[in-house]
């Protein structure tokens, strides 16, 4: 007895490559629709397999559900399946085993399609399918258990009713407390569209079978059993066959290639046939199914209980979509519409009582539960969905971050914390009581209430705490950008003269400065406290960005005049200062009273102040613990300061061994240097020639001018404005004398001189040609007269001529 399948399964395995073609035998019936082991095809099945290293899978599930649909695409196998066009009805009756031979790996699958449960057909008798599913449990290494994504969470629907039996009589039957076999649960989820994640149907599903193992009876000495100990459980998801299915046939592909390889067996640690060979596998089934034939225990749960939670069942689906269907456009705008919905769900209850109140209570109220929670369940999705939609299109968001910052309530609550902290209170508050409004009416029930209300709260947290590393980033950087220009100011002032302790006093600075930006912000007890909300953990992360942020402020400060062009403008204002300066009075040197060896020794020692200071400037200064006397921390942040232009990196991320000028670098700047200071010395050994080659005045000079001048003395000392006039000069120059100010004495009079020069040039320039314009005037003036006389003399000839 065969079957004859769809040619569906057979045109996919044409499209397969010869690797993936396989042998596929016919399928024969183990157990009819009489409930008799099928011996007599079984024995001949068996002794034709040529390889025989084996395992057994074996599929169950609700009647119709596409079982053989699935077998079929999954491994090649000619199952009967359904002819949706003439009648939905049961198509596999009793069990089927096919096998899959797969002779490069000299492996055989036997799998088995066995009779689907909740059918019409049987509907008053589920004394086989139970027994069926229970004979594919006891032989087989994975038990593939068919489910619609649909179907999930619900109890009946999934088959949980049926399993808690026949896992209770499985476990008494055949498993003993020294037993170390498992089963693998393969749960194949039909229609699965991807909405809800696979693993968020993992966790409901081992939840139900959790609590179903909890409830089935033990023997005694597997009281203490877990579920975990007899099964594993493995989660797949098949898109629809029909409108997915070029995606539905690479599911199936993904899943026969794990089969195929054996990698769903987890290294044979499922494997019947280590215990088990080929050869005594009908002997063990054959014994399985008498035991499980004999047992009285299968009949347990009453036909009117089975009955009621048929019939209960498919009254709640019923209304179910009914609400579905109806609350669909309400659901849209659950806040404007709750009344409505309220009243739909009303509705739907009356309806539920009047036609399955008539069955036993107890399944009645269990059911009524179930529909309520699925009801709530929906509803609870669209409140979700509100939720979600406000939070993708930013509504929540600038609501919370317009109410944050309203002048009115910045005004009457200055503080950032506590405008955080009150408006978290006010929007839970708000969303709280419009929630509570939907759970006395039943819309959702508690769990669902407090889930919504963390969701919510938890975003606008999130939202806040969004913005309070906006604010906490505004603060760091305000305080940087203080810190860096006082760091700036005080190098501009510093680095005019060269210091042997320049390091020292910038570190001494840098720590008196950030000390002082940071008052406002200390505790009394020396704690740190900014406007932020933040705990202390969080405040101590802040503290180490923070402290990292000075440390980039106060390498970028020495950056700042750490190019060649800027070291060498520093270097040069260093050495005018101490060689053109005096540095005790620091009046201008007058280079005129000196000679060329004292010059030169002072040029020289000038010059190798200023390099020794580079010298010094060039391998930066030590910042191990510079921040943690100010911060307070245990460890320093940085080893050393380093801002070698040439890199981009910070200082923490350079090595011990780095300068802040490299060699290369250095040698620019001396060369550079050395250039404007020789200039400098250049010019004033000039002045010092100069000045010796002028020729002292001989002492009887001034004896023939006192008595030349005799006269012109007495009428000074006769008239009083020119004593006045005298004293005037002699004082100024005794202050010049004084002061040591002949070098801008003279620098003044030079510059008289330029500009009377100047003045007297210009003069000259324009006399010249005033006179050459005078000049073309009287020549134009004589070429007029010429030819008047011209004019006449021709006047004249011409009356001669006429008379």
């Amino acid at each position: 007895m065969t079957y004859q399948s769809d040619d569906s399964a057979l045109k996919h395995l044409e499209m397969l490559t010869p690797d993936e073609k396989v042998k596929t035998e016919n399928a024969i019936q183990v157990i009819t629709e009489e409930q008799a082991y099928n011996e007599a095809e079984i024995i001949p099945f068996v002794s034709n397999i040529k390889d025989k290293d084996y395992h057994v899978i074996s599929i169950f599930g609700s009647q119709s559900s596409g079982k053989s649909t699935l077998l079929n695409n999954l491994f090649g196998t000619r199952f009967q399946t359904m002819n949706e066009q003439i009648s939905r009805g049961q198509t596999t009756k009793g069990i089927w085993m096919s096998n899959r031979a797969i002779p490069e790996k000299n492996k055989n699958l036997l799998i088995m399609d066995v009779e689907g449960s909740d059918g019409i057909e049987k509907s008053e008798d589920k004394d086989f399918e139970r027994k069926a599913c229970l004979f594919a449990l006891s032989s087989s290494e994975v038990l593939m258990v068919n489910v619609w994504e649909n179907q999930i969470g619900l109890y009946q629907g999934n088959n949980m009713e049926l399993l808690k039996i026949v896992f209770e009589v499985n476990l008494q039957l055949f498993q003993d407390s020294n037993s170390t076999r498992k089963v693998l649960l393969l749960f194949v989820i039909r229609d699965y569209i991807g909405n809800t994640p696979l693993e968020s149907h993992k966790l409901t599903l081992c939840n139900e079978l959790e609590k179903m193992w909890e409830g089935i009876k033990k023997p005694e000495q597997l009281q203490d059993a877990k579920f975990t100990d007899f099964f594993d459980l493995e989660f797949r998801g098949f898109p629809h066959f029909v409108f997915q299915n070029d995606k539905f046939l690479d599911a199936c592909l993904d899943l026969r290639n794990e089969f195929d390889s054996e990698k769903i067996f987890n290294e044979d640690k499922y494997k019947i046939s280590t215990k088990l060979p080929l050869d005594g596998w009908e002997m063990y089934t054959s014994n399985c199914w008498k035991v499980i034939s004999s047992s009285e225990q299968l009949d347990l749960p009453t036909q009117q209980i089975l009955v009621a939670k048929f019939k209960t069942k498919e009254i709640s689906k019923k209304l179910l979509e009914e609400y579905k269907n109806l609350s669909k456009s309400l659901l849209e705008d659950f806040t404007g519409n709750y009344k409505a919905i309220q009243g739909l769900l009303d509705q739907t209850l009356v309806s539920f009582k009047e036609s399955g109140g008539r069955y036993m209570e107890s399944v009645y109220v269990e059911e009524k539960s179930s529909l309520l929670k699925e009801i709530q369940e929906l509803n609870f999705e669209s409140i979700s969905n509100n939720i979600d939609q406000k939070i993708h299109e930013n509504i929540l968001s600038k609501n919370i971050q317009n109410e944050l910052f309203k002048k009115e309530f910045v005004k009457a609550t200055p503080s950032f914390v506590d405008r955080c902290l009150s408006l978290t209170k006010s929007f839970e508050e708000d969303y709280q009581s419009e929630l509570e409004k939907y759970a006395n009416l039943s819309l959702i029930n508690q769990e669902q209430e407090l889930q919504l209300i963390h969701n919510y709260t938890s975003y606008v947290k999130s939202v806040l705490e969004e913005e309070n590393k906006k604010e906490a980033s505004k603060l760091r950087k305000k305080i940087n950008r203080e810190l860096f220009k006082h760091l700036e100011e005080y190098l501009e002032i510093s680095v005019s003269k060269p210091s042997e302790n320049f390091w020292d006093d910038f570190k001494q600075f840098y720590k008196k400065t950030l000390s002082k930006i940071l008052e406002k912000y200390i505790e009394v007890d020396g704690s740190f406290k900014f406007p932020l909300n933040f705990n202390e953990e969080e405040t101590q992360a802040y503290i180490k960005e923070l402290s990292n942020d000075n440390i980039k402020a106060l390498n970028k400060s020495i950056k700042g005049i750490s190019s060649v062009q800027k070291l060498v403008l520093i270097l040069e204002e260093q050495y005018k200062n101490i060689f053109l300066s005096d540095p005790e009075t620091h009046a201008p040197r007058m280079f005129e009273v000196m000679n060329l060896n004292d010059m030169e020794t002072l040029h020289e020692t000038c010059k190798s102040k200023c390099e020794i200071w580079l010298q010094q400037f060039s391998k930066g200064m030590d910042l191990t613990g510079v921040n943690s006397e100010i911060y307070n921390l245990e460890s320093s942040l940085v080893a050393r300061l380093l801002v070698d232009e040439s890199s981009d990196s910070d200082a923490s991320d350079l090595d011990e061994g780095d300068t802040i000028i490299n060699e290369l670098k250095l040698k620019r700047v001396l060369q550079e240097f050395t250039k404007k200071v020789n200039i400098i010395s250049l010019q004033s050994r000039r002045i010092i020639v100069q000045s010796s080659m002028n020729t002292k005045v001989p002492g009887y000079m001034y004896a023939l001018l006192l008595f030349l001048g005799y006269g012109k003395i007495l009428y000074v000392i006769k008239n009083p404005m020119m004593i006045l006039l005298v004293v005037m000069l002699l004082s100024t120059w005794y202050f010049v004398h004084k002061s040591g100010q002949y070098q801008f004495v003279v620098l003044i009079i030079t510059k008289w001189f330029e500009m009377a020069k100047q003045i007297v040039v210009a003069k000259l320039k324009e006399f010249v040609e005033n006179n050459d314009k005078q000049n073309d005037v009287m020549k134009s003036q004589d070429s007029f007269e010429m030819e008047d006389l011209s004019l006449k003399k021709g006047d004249t000839e011409t009356k001669t001529k006429e008379e």
